[in-house]
């Protein structure tokens, strides 16, 4: 069962809608809002609710949050965020967190955001 232990959020302004993104990956955009991570990018952290595009969303920088999985997933495998936000075995792209429970696609999982 996905648990979370905060340990560093922040209030950003969501760039996009992202009424439909909790528990994905989100970045920082040219103008300093979040938006939801693409395949291979740097996360700043997993969103913790459902801003609409221009209101305030927190995003969990540092701990362990509750991610959506994009693939199956291994407690233990390094993650990098998919094209969809969601978190998969690293391959290529850049290490986000490590997986704390095992999962399959569209699942939430708890994880350590690194």
């Amino acid at each position: 069962m996905a648990y979370e232990i905060p340990g560093l959020l922040a209030s950003f302004t969501a760039g996009e809608d992202l009424s439909s993104a909790q528990y994905l990956a989100v970045k920082i955009d040219s103008n300093g809002n979040i938006v939801k991570a693409g395949a291979g990018e740097r996360a700043i952290g997993i969103l913790q609710d459902k801003p609409e595009n221009g209101k305030v969303g927190s995003v969990m920088l540092y701990g362990i949050s509750k991610a959506v999985y994009g693939a199956s997933v291994t407690a233990g495998d390094a993650l990098e965020v998919n094209s969809d936000g969601k978190l998969i075995p690293y391959s290529s792209g850049i290490i986000v967190a490590i997986a704390l429970e095992n999962g399959s696609a569209d699942e939430i999982h708890s994880v350590k955001l690194i």
